[in-house]
């Protein structure tokens, strides 16, 4: 949701009508959405993981072409490409990249914070975010004062 300071009154239907609209545009959003899975090789088997328990997914800094899923239950790590994973996941309107090497899920966004440039997840993670990326997330329908 969005906060709105009351000394901004003049602003205040205006934040208002932006409020309700992101609502409804969420509404719309869950209304409509099954759970969705994401396919993905893990250890040499295929696991499907719900792709509303994703909070996020990174480059590893160890390995190239290596990946980790952080979901709500565990962590997991898999062989491919950022840009890969975007691609599957780029029908649903929750991820969104934050950074060359970091896809979040707004879902999980529990604030934003402009002083030191993280998001602060659900899962208690801070992960990094450029100002590139900010405009698009924020374009996109996450909604905070920043």
């Amino acid at each position: 949701m969005d906060f709105i300071p009351l000394c901004q009154a003049d602003e205040l239907s205006a934040r208002i009508c932006q409020c309700i609209e992101a609502v409804n545009k969420n509404y719309e959003i869950l209304k409509l959405k099954k759970n969705e899975l994401l396919p993905v090789k893990c250890g040499g088997q295929r696991i499907y993981l719900d792709t509303d328990d994703i909070i996020y997914i990174e480059t590893s800094k160890n390995e190239s072409h290596k990946l980790l899923i952080h979901t709500t239950t565990e962590e997991n790590s898999i062989y491919g490409t950022l840009k890969e994973l975007a691609a599957s996941l780029s029908r649903n309107p929750n991820f969104y990249r934050c950074s060359k090497s970091i896809i979040i899920n707004i879902l999980h966004v529990s604030n934003i914070n402009k002083d030191t440039k993280t998001f602060h997840l659900s899962n208690g993670d801070y992960v990094p975010y450029t100002s590139q990326y900010l405009k698009n997330i924020l374009n996109g329908g996450l909604h905070f004062e920043i």
